[in-house]
C-alpha cells in the first residue's frame, strides 16, 4: 500500500481564499524565499511586508506582488523622483544597450508604461527611444514608471501548480532590471579626469616618450 507523504504548503491562490491568518502566513513564507534571492542580487531588500492580498519587499518598496479577486500581478514601480537615473543611463549608448538588453530578456508577457496611464507597451520590445518616450509621458503626467506582469485570476488558476515559482522568478527578473533603473551609470573609463596635478601630467608625458622597446619589456 502506498502511503502519501506530507502535503506541501498551499499555493498562493488557494491560500488567498483561506482565513486571514493563513493568507498572510503563506504570503510571508513565499516572500521570505524571494527576499533571499533579491539579496543575492545585491538589492536593498531585507524583508517582506504582507497584508491580506499584497506583499511588498522592503525597505526598498519598489517591488511587489498583488493578489485580488480579478488578477495576479508582480510589479516594479519607480516613483517620479527615481526617474533621473534611467534618464542618465539612456544618455550613454553602452549603458542604454544594457538596459534594453535586460528588458528584452524578460518574458513576452511583461509590459511597461507611465504608472498613471492605462497604456502598457511590451517590455521586451522596448527601445531606448521607447523608454525615453515613456519617461517623457510620466513627466508630463507627474507620475512614475511601471513595469510588471499582470494576469487574470482565471488564467493564474489554470497554472496554480507552478505559479508560485513563476511569480518568484518574475520578481527576481524585475529585481535585475531594478538594478539598472535605480542607479545612475558610472563614468566610463574613457571619461577624462579633471584637475590633474602638474606632476601627474609630467609623469604621463615622460611615459609617453619612453622608448618602444622599454614599454614592451615592461609589459
Amino acid at each position: 500500500m502506498r502511503v502519501s507523504g506530507p502535503a506541501g504548503p498551499p499555493s498562493l491562490l488557494s491560500a488567498s481564499v483561506r482565513p486571514r491568518t493563513d493568507r498572510r502566513q503563506r504570503l510571508a513564507a513565499w516572500g521570505h524565499a524571494v527576499v533571499k534571492r533579491l539579496r543575492g542580487l545585491g538589492l536593498d531588500v531585507d524583508g517582506c511586508d504582507v497584508d491580506d492580498s499584497r506583499a511588498v519587499f522592503v525597505p526598498d518598496g519598489r517591488l511587489s506582488l498583488a493578489l485580488d479577486a480579478g488578477r495576479v500581478e508582480v510589479a516594479l514601480e519607480l516613483p517620479r523622483g527615481d526617474l533621473v537615473a534611467p534618464r542618465a543611463r539612456l544618455e550613454d549608448a553602452v549603458r542604454a544597450l544594457e538596459l534594453t538588453a535586460a528588458l528584452e530578456a524578460l518574458p513576452e508577457q511583461f509590459t511597461m508604461g507611465a504608472s498613471a496611464e492605462a497604456r502598457r507597451d511590451p517590455a521586451p520590445q522596448a527601445s531606448s527611444d521607447g523608454v525615453r518616450a515613456m519617461l517623457d509621458r510620466a513627466d508630463r503626467l507627474g507620475c512614475g514608471l511601471w513595469l510588471g506582469w499582470t494576469l487574470p485570476r482565471e488564467v493564474a488558476a489554470a497554472h496554480a501548480a507552478t505559479l508560485d515559482e513563476q511569480l518568484q522568478d518574475a520578481v527576481v527578473a524585475l529585481g535585475e532590471v531594478l538594478q539598472l533603473l535605480s542607479r545612475a551609470p558610472e563614468a566610463t573609463p574613457s571619461t577624462p579626469r579633471r584637475g590633474r596635478r602638474p606632476e601627474e601630467a609630467r609623469a604621463r608625458k615622460d611615459d609617453d616618450r619612453e622608448p618602444d622597446h622599454r614599454r614592451a619589456k615592461a609589459r
